[in-house]
Order: C-alpha cells, then sequence, then structure tokens
C-alpha cells in the first residue's frame, strides 16, 4: 500500500492519503543538563500535559488514560499508566499526574514524556455526573485567551520557570499546528 503510493508519487501523480486514525496524544522532551532533576523533571512533565491537554481540545479528542514515562540517566525506564473519567481537563489531568509521579522511583532522569490514551472523539464523548460542565469550559476558556494574547498568556500555576523549557520541535511523526510553536 505505501510501495504503491511511492510508485505513484514518483511519476507525479496525486495520490488520496489514507485519513489519519488517533490513538494518542503525547509529547517528549529529553531535559536540559540543569533540568535534570526531580524538580525540573516534575516542571517539564507539566508543561508537557499542558500542552497535550490543549492538543485534545484543539483535535476534539477526550482521554480515557494517562501515561508517564521517565528514562533516568543511569538506570532504568519507567513507565506507569492511571484511568481517567472522559476529559480533556488540564487541572484533572495534573492531578492524575502527580499521582502518578509520586510513584517515580528515585534517580536523574533524563528524558520525560506524557501521553494521554485510549482517546474518544467528541462526537462520542459521555459527560460524567462527577465533573461539572463549566470544570470542563476551563481549558476551553484557557485557549481561547491564549490564542488572542499570545501562547501562554495564562496557564497553570508553577510554569513560569519552564517557560522556555521545552520548546515545541517538528517531531518524525506529525507536523505541530502552528498555534503549538511560541
Amino acid at each position: 500500500m505505501v510501495g504503491e503510493r511511492y510508485y505513484h508519487w514518483l511519476r507525479g501523480e496525486d495520490v488520496k492519503l489514507p485519513e489519519t486514525i488517533h490513538r494518542s496524544i503525547g509529547h517528549q522532551h529529553v531535559l536540559e543538563p540543569e533540568l535534570r532533576t526531580r524538580e525540573g523533571a516534575w516542571g517539564v512533565l507539566k508543561k508537557l500535559l499542558v500542552r497535550a491537554a490543549a492538543r485534545l481540545r484543539r483535535e476534539g479528542f477526550f482521554t480515557r488514560r494517562l501515561a508517564v514515562q521517565v528514562k533516568f540517566a543511569q538506570g532504568p525506564y519507567w513507565e506507569q499508566t492511571a484511568k481517567v473519567d472522559e476529559t480533556q481537563d488540564t487541572l484533572l489531568l495534573l492531578k492524575t499526574l502527580r499521582s502518578l509521579w509520586d510513584e517515580c522511583p528515585p534517580g536523574k532522569p533524563f528524558l520525560t514524556g506524557v501521553t494521554c490514551l485510549d482517546l474518544v472523539p467528541e462526537d462520542r464523548h459521555q459527560f460524567s455526573l462527577f465533573v461539572p460542565p463549566k470544570r470542563e469550559g476551563l481549558g476551553k476558556a484557557m485557549d481561547r485567551i491564549n490564542a488572542r494574547y499570545g501562547k501562554e498568556a495564562i496557564s497553570v500555576a508553577g510554569l513560569q520557570p519552564y517557560r522556555k523549557a521545552a520548546p515545541t520541535r517538528i517531531p518524525f511523526n506529525r507536523i505541530p499546528h502552528p498555534d503549538e510553536f511560541v
């Protein structure tokens, strides 16, 4: 199938690409040397989660599971996941991330990452009885303010020291939306 596309592309023909199916939304970052501490890794993880939650809302998905990954400079790779009610709520995801982070073993972190899994399209989302509808609109309100006044004009507490950490880069598997760049 991919070979057929290349065959036609090499002959200058237009080829319709198959629709992309999102299975996860996440971000990873190799920590700068000064951030290779537990506190630095936590700050970068929070920033990555805020970015992933904004992508969930922009691309029209809710998540049912959150994963956190940490690779240590000397030592093992650690990953933990937790189930959540279908959500796009940054604050709820941060609370879940904190509970996962508390289980992280000691060591010098080298790489951190967060991934939102088990995605549900907005048109199939079922509202929770335990999350007030106004709470679900908070993230979208923050996104609108940031779109109007500049990225990170408003964010969650504690991210200011990490404002320049983990800048958006163009990864191998997708092209970021222009709103993701500072």
